[in-house]
């Protein structure tokens, strides 16, 4: 009974070392680079009332930087939080779009800076980093290419610039903060008599597709969806105000009620009081796909990563 209880520890070494192996490189620090796309009332693809990836344009694509540090809770599951700076930016004034965001010529760009947690889940089993090899028995490998899903939440900070145009419609490069003009009446008018905070919750989920290249670097190609719980991101949501009201705040204006209506006038009943500037069925959305490199740190018999 004592040598078949021994043969059979013996046989399974190499099973339970792989099962474990995930232990020894638990900490993982997380760099990563990639393009950005915003999903709102500005820019968009030339359907009428897409939303999300069907509002997606490459023509407003920018770029994010991101840093973080992952912890495996299982072979199959993580935990990871992450910081992002990347930038966002819509226009109306892009090619085939549809009359109405045509003729309003809206733009904006924000610098977006988020903070989140992350939980992880494999669909199948990352490939062992160690595994004793032994002769007779079959070695437990999981998969050098590996994918998983992800879900958390996170804060994130945006201040929304708008370009001036010059009365032909052309661009001037001159950019001003839109959230202190209060474009849409915000803080002017019973009805909106607070404006929006620069500060923001978000839901971000996503895939991501991960190499292994050795027991200590991954690389990884991530998609990541942002559901937010705003609609001004890029300072559009509701209806036009009466220009009046805007032209009312002190030196701001005269620059408020440009910046809130970019038309040529051609057609005033679209931009009149009241009227649909944006959709506020819909809270804005971005994106962020970011190619990363992984490095796995090893832990000592503490359960403490090794620098």
């Amino acid at each position: 009974m004592r040598k078949s209880i021994c043969l059979f520890l013996l046989l399974s070494l190499p099973f339970l070392a792989s099962a474990q192996s995930w232990k020894v490189y638990r900490y993982n620090f997380v760099f990563g680079l990639g393009p950005t796309s915003f999903l709102g009332d500005l820019g968009g693809s030339s359907l009428a009332g897409s939303h999300l990836l069907n509002d997606l344009n490459m023509g407003s694509t920018r770029y994010a930087a991101s840093a973080g540090l992952r912890y495996k809770i299982s072979a199959y599951t993580a935990v990871r939080s992450n910081f992002t700076l990347g930038r966002l930016a819509g226009s109306d004034q892009i090619k085939n779009v549809e009359f109405y965001r045509a003729y309003r010529r809206l733009n904006f760009r924000t610098t977006i800076a988020e903070a989140n947690f992350l939980y992880e889940a494999s669909f199948m089993k990352e490939q062992s980093t160690r595994s004793p090899r032994m002769r007779g028995v079959k070695k437990s490998r999981g998969y050098i290419i590996h994918v998983n899903g992800f879900v958390g939440v996170g804060m994130f900070y945006f201040n929304p610039a708008g370009e001036e145009l010059d009365n032909q419609g052309n661009r001037t490069g001159k950019w001003h903060p839109l959230r202190p003009l209060h474009t849409e009446g915000q803080t002017l008018i019973a009805s909106r008599p607070k404006t929006y905070s620069n500060y923001q919750l978000c839901i971000p989920i996503g895939l991501a597709f991960n190499l292994r290249i050795n027991k200590r670097w991954n690389a990884t190609l991530e998609y990541g969806l942002r559901y937010t719980f705003t609609d001004y991101i890029d300072d559009v949501s509701t209806v036009y105000v009466d220009p009046l009201i805007l032209k009312g705040q002190n030196t701001i204006g005269e620059l408020a009620a440009k910046m809130a209506n970019k038309t040529s006038n051609a057609h005033p009943s679209i931009t009149a009081a009241g009227a649909q500037r944006g959709d506020p069925r819909f809270t804005d959305a971005y994106m962020f796909a970011l190619f990363s490199l992984n490095y796995k740190l090893k832990v000592n018999g503490s359960n403490l990563p090794k620098f």
